[in-house]
């Protein structure tokens, strides 16, 4: 999926991550004043990444940290 400002990645499964755990820390990001949309945590999103292991997710991890 894309948007004006580039991709949108949806997944209903990450490796290394529980619904649960996740779904309760998860962050609200206001898109538009008609849509915000619910995203994983900083850090699970980290985690996620390291857990799928890619050159590129791991590459990512440098970038996000210092964010």
């Amino acid at each position: 999926m894309s948007s004006l400002t580039g991709r949108i990645d949806i997944f209903t499964r990450v490796t290394g991550l529980s619904f649960d755990t996740t779904f309760t820390r998860a962050e609200w990001f206001e898109i538009t004043a008609l849509l915000s949309v619910r995203s994983l945590s900083l850090s699970d999103l980290s985690d996620a990444k390291k857990s799928a292991g890619r050159s590129r997710d791991l590459g990512d991890l440098g970038h996000l940290m210092s964010s």
